[in-house]
Parts: structure tokens; C-alpha cells; sequence
């Protein structure tokens, strides 16, 4: 797959409502700790994709910048009210115009998992009348892709902070809660025959989540690392 179609795909996840599987309540139910029993329950599945640029450098000392695409499918289920465990497969595809032996895209498939934990959800924000609560959340997932000749394992783990307006509208094709979240990323790469700068690790990721009828949600944000970005989104529904 090129990188125009996983570009028009991660666009349409966007219009069609975006690295977190998860759904915020719009029952006005509010505990102070954890997460209500309504919010995570049963099973749930969507898609998802990731599209950007990581720096690599081969053992000689050679750097270049890879374009790293993913689209895939996951489906997950609630452990308990704050915890998710999910999986996906879907397809992926690497190359660099910098490293001649992987100059041209291969797309082949990707698989993994990760995890998705609610740490706080607090209603009390008193002082800023535009938010109606904050959460805590915590995530790690793996990814292995074998693309073009160059096996690629990604460990990436967030812990994000997140301001919510939850606006109980009616209507269910408008959001019944929207957030804004941003928070610590740590985002490791093991390629074969190259090696990544730990500096290149670790960064920030900002973001909007928004939650249709208390089953449909969408998540969408960016990575920022000081050499590389990553564009993520995923839509989902639960069942």
C-alpha cells in the first residue's frame, strides 16, 4: 500500500466520526476514583492507522529517515472497568529514500498487541467552568511488521493527561464528549541492521478523543520526538 492510500485512510477515520481504545460515559455518572462500570464493558474492535517519519542509522554511523505506515484492525476486551487488553493485524510499509537496499515500499502484515488503562477519572474541576472532569491514562503496545525485507518490533507505552467537557446532547450524530489530552511517549524501535538514537525515543503526544451515543469513539493526535513525528487515529465501536 502507498503512502497516499494509508494518508486518505487515516483522513476518512477522521471525517467518519482517532493511539488509546477507549470510551468516555455521557450518563452524567461520576465517581471519584478509577472508572464507572458503565464506561468500559464487553467487547469492542475498529480500525486504526499511524503514519510519519523515525530516524534510523545503520551500525556504520549512517542516519536516514524511514517513512513508517500502518493500517490495522484491533479488537479488545475489558479485563475490568479501568483496564483494556486489545490485539490487532493489519498491514504495513517502510522504506527510505535515504538506505538503497529498502528504497522501495513493500507492504506486508503487522500484528500485536497492548493495553489501555483508565488511572483517574475525576470530576472535580471546579475551577475551570469549560471542562467537566479530567482523566489519567496509561498505554503500552507492541508491533512487529515484516516489511520489505526489514523486520521492525515497536514498543511504544503514553501516559497521557486529559480535560473532558462531556455536553449530553441529544442528538446522536454530535459528540457527547469531546477531550484534550497530552502526555509523556516512549517509542523504541528494534530494526534489523539498524540501530535508533535513545534521544529519539522519547517524546510528547497531544491529542482529541471524542465519544458519539456512549458506543462510538474516535481518537486521533500526533507524536512529536525532537528528529520525528508519527500521525495516529482510530475509530471504534462497542458491541
Amino acid at each position: 500500500m502507498t503512502k497516499q492510500l494509508l494518508l486518505a485512510g487515516a483522513a476518512a477515520m477522521f471525517a467518519t466520526a482517532a493511539s488509546a481504545v477507549s470510551q468516555i460515559p455521557n450518563d452524567g455518572t461520576i465517581e471519584n476514583y478509577a472508572i464507572i462500570a458503565t464506561d468500559m464493558s464487553g467487547l469492542h474492535g475498529g480500525v486504526q492507522g499511524r503514519i510519519g517519519e523515525r530516524t534510523l542509522s545503520q551500525k556504520n554511523g549512517f542516519e536516514g529517515v524511514f517513512d513508517l505506515n500502518r493500517v490495522d484492525a484491533y479488537l479488545g476486551y475489558d479485563l475490568c472497568r479501568w483496564l483494556t487488553v486489545y490485539g490487532f493485524v493489519g498491514i504495513a510499509d517502510a522504506k527510505s529514500d535515504d538506505f538503497f537496499e529498502v528504497s522501495e515500499g513493500d507492504t506486508k502484515s503487522t500484528y500485536g498487541g497492548g493495553l489501555w488503562a483508565a488511572l483517574i477519572d475525576d470530576d472535580q474541576l471546579d475551577i475551570m467552568s469549560t471542562f467537566s472532569r479530567f482523566r489519567l491514562n496509561f498505554g503500552a503496545e507492541y508491533a512487529y511488521t515484516d516489511a520489505n525485507d526489514l523486520s521492525i518490533g515497536e514498543t511504544d507505552v503514553f501516559l497521557t493527561f486529559e480535560l473532558l467537557n462531556d455536553m449530553f446532547l441529544i442528538h446522536e450524530m454530535y459528540p457527547s464528549s469531546i477531550g484534550l489530552f497530552a502526555g509523556p511517549v516512549f517509542s523504541m524501535l528494534d530494526a534489523d541492521g539498524y540501530e535508533q538514537d535513545e534521544d529519539d525515543r522519547w517524546g510528547l503526544t497531544v491529542g482529541l478523543s471524542m465519544t458519539f451515543s456512549r458506543r462510538v469513539y474516535v481518537n486521533g493526535g500526533i507524536d512529536i520526538f525532537p528528529d520525528d513525528h508519527m500521525v495516529y487515529a482510530s475509530a471504534g465501536v462497542r458491541f
